[in-house]
């Protein structure tokens, strides 16, 4: 192959101060033009045919030499007078170092397209970096510390960072629920308080409702000095005293209808109590005065509560 015949003769070369190759051409062996007329497969994969294969005596005139055939064969076009190979190649080439001719993107596809690249590379003496897989690959320096060690802070930051976010979620959780809890207990304190003034309201409704009924079944008061009457006082809780006329034979019941209709206490929350001797009228009572042993034309009674 043609890298081979170019690589072979690299062996027996130099390397100078730039980091180029010197080939030897009196080296045995180390004649690229040599070496390419040795490999007959290779020029007929890159289309140089037996005749224009020239010695390194010579060639035709016109300069159409080893080099000007592969020159051709590359596409890369001759320079005007030929290459000047007539001699073989020039005791010193560099050997390249990477492609170079945009035109070798369209060579045929049986042709090596980095052989291609390297050899008209090593004819014109320019660098060339190559991507072959024998080549001798540069040394990979080892990670510096300081490359570890920002590798390393790097890594914290970053889990520092996951650790933060982690925590504000958390905290943003319980936030979220300690609100959904709150309003939760707010919700049902508004539900209760809903319940009690409903049932406060129910049980106002009622009272007016009893009070009405109780005005409604209050007997008329009777004058002053009529037979049978009796005063009755009542000293209520709150200091006050309210008195009224009844009489012996009318239901004891109808006094607690009078002190309810003063809405100084609830009804069926108390009793009354009458001293010297103790007596006692429940609200319940079916019994007049009379029989309840109250004779008298004039009774104090006291609210006892239940």
């Amino acid at each position: 192959m043609v890298r081979h015949a170019i690589m072979e003769s690299m062996k027996t070369s130099g390397t100078d101060e730039d980091g180029y190759v010197h080939v030897d051409a009196d080296a045995e062996g180390a004649s690229p033009t040599a070496a390419v007329h040795g490999d007959s497969d290779v020029l007929g994969e890159m289309g140089i045919t037996s005749g224009e294969r020239q010695t390194e005596a010579g060639g035709p005139s016109g300069g159409n030499t080893l080099g000007d055939s592969i020159m051709h064969s590359l596409g890369g076009g001759v320079p005007s007078g030929g290459m000047g190979f007539a001699g073989g190649f020039p005791p010193f080439f560099r050997v390249p170092q990477g492609p170079l001719d945009p035109q070798l993107a369209e060579l045929p596809n049986d042709v090596d397209r980095e052989e291609a690249a390297m050899l008209e590379a090593a004819m014109l003496g320019i660098p060339y970096q190559g991507n072959y897989a024998d080549r001798v690959h540069r040394a990979v320096a080892p990670p510096s510390p300081n490359s570890h060690a920002r590798q390393s802070l790097r890594n914290e930051q970053d889990a520092a960072y996951e650790e933060s976010l982690a925590m504000d979620q958390q905290r943003e959780e319980e936030n979220k629920r300690k609100a959904e809890e709150a309003e939760r207990e707010l919700a049902l304190e508004r539900e209760e308080q809903e319940r009690v003034e409903a049932e406060r309201a129910r049980m106002e409704a009622e009272k007016h409702r009893l009070l009405e009924e109780k005005a409604c079944v209050l007997p008329e008061e009777p004058p002053k000095g009529t037979e049978g009457a009796m005063e009755c006082v009542v000293r209520l809780p709150n200091g006050q005293r309210c008195t009224r006329l009844f009489l012996q034979d009318q239901l004891a019941k109808h006094l607690f209808d009078f002190v309810d209709l003063q809405q100084v206490v609830d009804p069926h929350t108390y009793r009354l109590v009458a001293q010297y001797p103790r007596r006692v009228l429940e609200a319940d009572t079916s019994h007049t005065f009379f029989e309840a042993g109250f004779t008298g034309a004039h009774e104090v009674f006291f609210v006892e509560s239940l």
